[in-house]
């Protein structure tokens, strides 16, 4: 401890010395471009370097901004080669940015913030050996890659054929209208298209084979979307797309498929994805459906009534988080697991019903905060659920009563069953 606090001080004080005598390794300066406007950088004396920072009297960079290619200080000249990934942030009335020649990374979040909202062109010198610019959008320096479209571009925009990846978060926040994506692009990146709340027309050419997650996640205006015979891969990418109500599988793609909108794997035995703005009430998941998958009905606002097929193994994390007028439910014996947080923020869910002997694996938040939901299980197995992990904490653990018929469920519940057959008779009796 002695050492370490004697190497803190000595380090204090050499840069104080370095600073007072100008030895100093890194400074923060403030230097005019060809516009007269401040531009704040780093600069790194021992590589000769200087970075694009925030304002540090958080002045905000608006208009057009050019970056040299090098600045002078002291007699010295130091080459731009980095963009801070904050230098940008709260630019509200930037709207052009060009690009040095010298400038090595750009972070792939740098103009999508939600306050770049003016910036319609980004510029990139020819010189530059990693990226370029064409019609004020952002690639990689062989236009193999599409790395930014500014966030105030509107319309419609035609992604250049030759582009192969939409990045990461390329598009998040743009205020475009409608984009078409050609053949030769095979992947859409994770938040690709992120909070694109204007966007109402995709069109996904052949060739596609990957959609990361989030990708058209929060696109409100996103009502229809059509998944190409290409596509092999699609991760949680349409979560919170408030005006979703219809997915579409071509009939050739091996590995995903559609039933009246609602996206599932190719087999039908994963349910991937149930439209935000699915209109009705009900929904009868098909009979061979194994898995609901993460997120698969979250913030659904209008289901009030689930039923579950007896071919139902697992419920993922947060499938039906936020539906917040789904009641009554009914888990079929099958099922083994539920998620965490598969029911968090069903507010007007009032009972559950387990039909498995065996109670399934679940976890502290899988049915949210409320410990006074009403459990039914069967009878033999009340005092295993109370004693299992995680349905302990409920304050009311049941037998499920004799004569139960779970509301919207097509078939009868195990009891009623029993009952049924030991009290009607036979055809032909």
């Amino acid at each position: 401890m002695i050492e370490s606090y004697i190497n803190i001080k000595l380090k204090i004080m050499l840069n104080f010395i370095c600073n007072l005598f100008g030895f100093s390794s890194t400074s923060q300066v403030c230097i005019m471009d060809s516009q007269r406007k401040k531009i704040w950088y780093n600069i790194d004396k021992k590589t000769k370097s200087a970075t694009v920072i925030k304002s540090p009297e958080n002045e905000q960079y608006s208009g057009t901004v050019t970056i040299p290619n090098e600045i002078m200080y002291k007699d010295k000249f130091y080459i731009v080669t980095g963009i801070a990934d904050d230098a940008f942030s709260n630019c509200m009335k930037l709207e052009r940015v060009t690009i040095p020649k010298g400038v090595e990374m750009i972070n792939k979040a740098l103009f999508d913030s939600y306050s770049c909202k003016e910036l319609v062109t980004i510029d990139v010198d020819r010189d530059n050996s990693n990226y370029c610019s064409y019609f004020g959008v952002l690639y990689n320096k062989s236009k193999t890659e599409l790395k930014c479209f500014p966030r105030g571009k509107k319309g419609e925009f035609v992604i250049p054929n030759g582009v192969t990846e939409i990045c990461d978060r390329a598009f998040a926040h743009a205020e475009l209208e409608s984009v078409i994506i050609p053949s030769s692009v095979k992947k859409i990146g994770n938040q690709a298209f992120l909070l694109c709340d204007n966007l109402s027309r995709v069109k996904i050419a052949k060739g596609v084979t990957e959609i990361g997650n989030y990708a058209f996640g929060y696109c409100d205006s996103l009502k229809s979307i059509t998944i190409p015979e290409s596509v092999t891969s699609i991760g949680e990418a349409f979560l919170f797309c408030n005006g979703l109500t219809n997915i579409e599988v071509e009939e050739d793609n091996l590995h995903y498929s559609s039933e009246n909108g609602i996206l599932f794997d190719k087999l039908k035995t994963h349910l991937i994805c149930f439209p935000f703005e699915r209109l009705g009430e009900s929904y009868e998941i098909p009979e061979g459906v194994k898995v609901i998958d993460s997120y698969a009905f979250s913030e659904n606002r209008d289901l009030t009534n689930v039923t579950m097929p007896d071919s139902l193994m697992k419920i993922e994390k947060s499938a039906f988080g936020g539906c917040v007028k789904l009641r009554d439910i009914t888990i079929p014996a099958n099922v083994t697991e539920i998620g965490d947080e598969a029911f968090l923020g069903c507010f007007d869910l009032t009972s559950v019903t387990s039909l498995n002997i065996v109670p399934p694996t679940i976890f502290k938040l899988s049915f949210g905060y409320d410990e006074d939901i009403n459990i039914y299980v069967p009878a033999e197995s009340v005092e295993k659920y109370k004693a299992a992990e995680g349905w302990s904490k409920f304050k009311n653990i049941k037998a499920i009563p004799y004569k139960h018929r779970v509301t919207g469920f097509k078939a009868r519940s195990i009891c009623e069953r029993v009952f049924l057959k030991k009290t009607l008779p036979l055809q032909g009796e």
